[in-house]
């Protein structure tokens, strides 16, 4: 008997552990720490599931996920209420730099001489780099990891338009969603570490 076997992607994954863990709380605190709220993560997390589901090609050139884009929406409205415009360009100039070191990743697993299971979750670590630099501003780093795969299809689809003649805009592929979905879950989880000391002493009497 043949049985068929379904697997998950990695952003689907979190995000059903985004929204379990805000429904039960377990990381209240935490969110709190970076001024967001538990029933609003929830909310986005089953927002996104939905949105990713009606992912389409709008024309042969283009490739749109509206999830992708309502995350970025999302993180951008968060940046904007709890930091400064200055902090936000850093963010969009960090991202930058991030989706250059992700564009020869990608293009180094397109050539072969790179293989990783989990794509996505590999270019989500090279934002990582730089939320240690937002540690006093948590929503600096999310808008960073979640921006930086958008200028990735934005370079691959410019370097394709100038070597080849001929390029396609995905706005974001499965794999650049995964990379945006770990790459803010690791950059919450290395913000929250980050500031545990800080917490702590606050704590004291």
């Amino acid at each position: 008997m043949k049985v068929d076997v379904y697997i998950l992607r990695l952003s689907v994954v979190l995000l059903i552990c985004w929204f379990i863990l805000s429904v039960t709380r377990a990381i209240e605190r935490p969110l709190k720490n970076m001024e967001l709220r538990p029933g609003l993560v929830a909310c986005a997390s089953i927002a996104l599931l939905a949105a990713n589901a009606f992912s389409f090609w709008a024309m042969p050139e283009l490739f749109i996920n509206p999830a992708a884009l309502l995350l970025c929406v999302f993180t951008g409205i968060s940046a904007g209420r709890t930091i400064t415009a200055g902090r936000i360009m850093q963010a969009a100039a960090c991202a930058m730099v991030a989706a250059v070191a992700m564009f020869f990743i990608s293009r180094m697993a397109l050539s072969g001489r790179l293989d990783f299971s989990e794509p996505g979750l590999l270019l989500a670590l090279c934002p990582l780099a730089f939320a240690l630099f937002f540690r006093s501003a948590p929503a600096g780093a999310l808008f960073c990891a979640v921006l930086a795969p958008l200028f990735l299809t934005l370079f691959e689809a410019g370097y394709d338009l100038y070597v080849y003649g001929y390029g396609t805009l995905e706005l974001c592929s499965p794999v650049l969603f995964d990379a945006q979905i770990a790459g803010a879950t690791i950059s919450i989880a290395a913000v929250m570490l980050a500031r545990a000391p800080q917490s702590r002493k606050a704590a004291l009497p």
